[in-house]
């Protein structure tokens, strides 16, 4: 369902976003509604990475020697130890 927004807009924004919807072939309306459904969209998708993120923080524990070896000594070491060598 469509319903009627009025917004107020610098006249120089308005001019622009104008010349802008009509060169994507779109209404100003249309332009505005993609906007926003995008904003919406990149916001809904940060907040579960954030999520995800704060469920993940904590569960990997470093070695107490990680500031000392480099990320390439590390993974050898822990393929030595898996393929017994």
């Amino acid at each position: 369902m469509k319903t009627k927004l009025t917004l107020s807009l610098e006249e120089n924004i308005l001019r622009r976003a104008k010349k802008f919807a009509k060169n994507q072939k779109k209404s100003l309306s249309a332009l505005v509604s993609e906007m926003l459904r995008e904003r919406m969209d990149h916001d809904a998708n940060k907040k579960t990475i954030i999520d995800a993120h704060d469920r993940l923080a904590g569960s990997i524990t470093l070695p107490t020697e990680w500031d000392k070896k480099t990320l390439d000594d590390i993974r050898y070491q822990a393929l030595k130890e898996k393929h017994g060598l």
